[in-house]
């Protein structure tokens, strides 16, 4: 009985400190606005109609490319990046691709993390897609954020889709 207390005290200690960790999360909202424009300028199909849709690719042939530069402070721990995403309502073939990519200053290594294409987009609604994996009891994708490195969420849209912003939770 003394045993089985002793395994119950444990594992509600290890729960509360589980518990408690995933209280002390933040998350960062981030607007279209805080993304830097990629590619052609003079040629570029992005559009930022409003605030709510963010950017936006302007229809067929629109081509649309930015990134989020990640600020989250290092020794922190991403959890999980979302990206809040849509289509307008007459886009044809809206079509949105992004990932996470990272610059190593101290060797000059490049990668990419976390890539996800789609193109099944209701017209006019919002859509979040994770893209880290996440399961009920934790985020097995976390990683804590290096010195010396940049981060950066890289988006590409076609044909009527856009981007709002992003979503990033960390510890």
């Amino acid at each position: 009985m003394k045993k089985l207390k002793k395994v119950v005290a444990i594992a509600m200690f290890a729960l509360s400190g589980c518990i408690g960790a995933m209280a002390h999360a933040e998350t960062m909202n981030m607007p279209a606005s805080a993304a830097l424009m990629n590619g052609d300028y003079v040629n570029s199909n992005c559009v930022v109609a409003d605030a709510y849709h963010g950017i936006t690719a302007a229809e067929i042939p629109g081509i649309c490319d930015f990134q989020f530069p990640v600020q989250v402070p290092a020794g922190r721990t991403i959890q999980q990046i979302e990206v809040v995403y849509g289509a307008t309502n007459p886009a044809p073939l809206p079509f949105i691709e992004t990932h996470l990519g990272t610059v190593d200053f101290s060797t000059g290594l490049s990668d990419t993390r976390f890539q996800w294409a789609g193109n099944l987009m209701p017209g006019g609604t919002f859509l979040t897609k994770r893209l880290m994996q996440q399961t009920k009891i934790g985020y097995p994708e976390a990683f804590v954020v290096q010195p010396n490195t940049m981060y950066q969420v890289f988006v590409h849209l076609e044909s009527g889709a856009y981007a709002t912003g992003l979503r990033i939770t960390y510890q």
